[in-house]
């Protein structure tokens, strides 16, 4: 019995990257090519751990024997635990590992281009062609929880927990990973982020030709940011940092030239946009601003001085402020991305003390997640879905548990391999649909897994 079928779609897909040529050129002291367990077995097989939910070394004792995963992912051999630790702390340490990774990652998004779904801005109620169409590039922070270790680089982070605080950057409102650097806990989020958010334009620009939209939260607030966002061609949204300004100052600005709504009794919103000069030398800015006064509280309670909220946002959009606002609180969907990352693949606890290995995890974690994601995006492509829901985007644990821990039994038939699939399995139309798009047409005919249903074995079938 196979129990994570899903890794043969997993394998089908690193087929299409030349990491494992670039991999095998990577030379090391005291390691040769022609090793035992080459670099790319390493970094293969635990690409498939990740994709099944596992990122502790340990995981790979179980599937040293499994002749189905050796198989799937392409694999000369499987490496122990301890290798496979040894081997990652060395491949950590190469100037040129990390780079390779997240060059093949954007080589991966600009194959699946096509997938990626920009937000339809509406200029003009009358005009349906006058729509702004941006793609977002969300970057944002959030710390990994690795509290009672004393791993390198764990510190107390602004969230009180001891961990790390990585950088992602997320591009399309499905969430595909550009960019992810690790970063030590108690690092202040703009201090690498001039190199982060330099090498998330720098691949989303490689992978699309789609008008960028940059958000970014409050401690992003910089004249850097907005200087590399301009010198790409890129728009942004970055909340602005009030740091000592007065929320009175900007209530009375907001009363004379702001819009004004009520609710609800006891409470006014304003919002408004303001142009700023001399922020940027050829492009204008504007900066966005959203009051909220509170003289009622919901419960009933009249206070005895108003309660004031503001948010204000620099923007290189001429849009109305309303619209504004609605595309910054769109930036919030990442915080499902992280999720996603650390609770359903199991990231967040990282596997090893070295911090550069752990770089390393976090480099093909990224890889692993943008695998799922695809593949979950393409399972709704279908229409042999056995649910019918109005879903967008699937979670990556849903896409682990109905695509990748895809149960089924490999036979012996005239000399061949076979993975038999039950005929009644609900998802077993959408599990061959995609081997059928994802395998080469060389392989329809020499791969060693034939796709068959359970219970006709004796039947004719379709060679893959």
């Amino acid at each position: 019995m196979i129990s994570a079928s899903g890794l043969l779609l997993i394998g089908e897909l690193l087929q299409s990257l030349n990491l494992h040529k670039r991999l095998h050129f990577l030379s090391m002291p005291g390691l040769t090519s022609s090793a035992a367990i080459s670099h790319r077995d390493v970094v293969y097989s635990y690409l498939g751990l990740l994709s099944q939910g596992k990122n502790d070394f340990d995981w790979m004792e179980e599937s040293r024997g499994d002749v189905f995963f050796q198989q799937s992912l392409g694999l000369q051999g499987v490496a122990s635990s301890p290798t496979l630790r040894q081997r990652f702390n060395q491949l950590a340490q190469h100037p040129e590992t990390l780079p390779l990774i997240w060059e093949e990652n954007t080589r991966f998004l600009k194959q699946r281009s096509s997938s990626l779904t920009p937000t339809v801005v509406s200029t003009d109620t009358t005009q349906k062609a006058d729509d702004l169409s941006l793609l977002p590039l969300d970057v944002d922070h959030s710390p990994f929880d690795n509290s009672g270790t004393k791993k390198e680089g764990v510190r107390f982070t602004y969230k009180k927990i001891e961990g790390y605080n990585p950088a992602f950057a997320y591009l399309g409102e499905e969430g595909h990973l550009v960019y992810a650097q690790l970063h030590e806990g108690n690092e202040h989020v703009q201090k690498s982020m001039p190199e982060v958010l330099q090498q998330a334009l720098t691949s989303a620009k490689e992978i699309t030709s789609e008008r960028l939209c940059v958000r970014m939260d409050g401690g992003n607030d910089a004249q850097e940011n907005l200087e590399l966002c301009d010198d790409h061609g890129a728009d942004f949204i970055i909340k602005r940092n009030p740091r000592r300004e007065s929320p009175e100052a900007w209530l009375a600005h907001a009363e004379q030239h702001g819009t004004a709504s009520n609710p609800r009794e006891g409470k006014t919103i304003y919002t408004g946009r303001i142009s700023v000069s001399g922020v940027l030398e050829e492009r204008p800015v504007y900066q966005v601003y959203r009051l909220v006064v509170r003289t009622i509280m919901k419960d009933g309670q009249i206070n005895m001085f108003p309660d004031i909220e503001f948010q204000r946002f620099w923007t290189s959009l001429d849009l109305p402020a309303e619209t504004i606002i609605h595309l910054y609180k769109q930036h919030g969907t990442c915080e499902q991305f992280h999720s996603e990352l650390k609770s359903d693949m199991d990231v967040e606890r990282f596997p090893s003390g070295t911090f550069a290995t752990n770089a390393l995890v976090l480099a093909l974690g990224s890889l692993a997640y943008n695998l799922l994601r695809s593949i979950g995006q393409d399972v709704l492509r279908g229409n042999d879905l056995p649910v019918s829901k109005n879903v967008f985007r699937q979670r990556l644990k849903t896409v682990i548990q109905h695509m990748i821990l895809f149960a089924s039994r490999m036979v012996q038939h005239a000399r061949e391999q076979r993975l038999s699939l039950f005929r009644g399995h609900p998802w077993k139309a959408c599990f061959a649909r995609l081997f059928h798009r994802y395998a080469p047409p060389h392989k329809k005919t020499t791969y060693p897994l034939l796709l068959q249903p359970l219970l006709s074995i004796s039947e004719p079938i379709e060679t893959l």
